[in-house]
């Protein structure tokens, strides 16, 4: 069976894939001499961009779901432990 990916590290991998695609995007819009196919390069990489970027906010909300079920979870265990939940 599979290992489950750590979200921080997909989340940095994420990053990094926006990242790069926006270094491209930059150096496609800022060439001297584009290719004939320039504007496919723009529209794939502003796509990447927009992808990544919804990836990115819902694998944050995940994380931060899981933080705040993590410390719900502790403060019940707490609660528990000095009265009859």
């Amino acid at each position: 069976m599979a290992k489950p990916i750590d979200p921080a590290c997909e989340l940095e991998a994420l990053l990094e894939v926006k990242q790069i695609s926006e270094q491209d995007l930059r150096r496609y819009l800022t060439m001297d001499h584009p290719p004939s196919d320039v504007h496919d390069l723009i529209n794939k990489e502003m796509k990447v961009i927009s992808d990544t970027s919804f990836l990115i906010f819902d694998l944050q909300a995940q994380i931060a779901a899981a933080e705040i079920y993590s410390q719900i979870k502790q403060e019940y265990e707490v609660l528990k432990k000095h009265s009859c939940i």
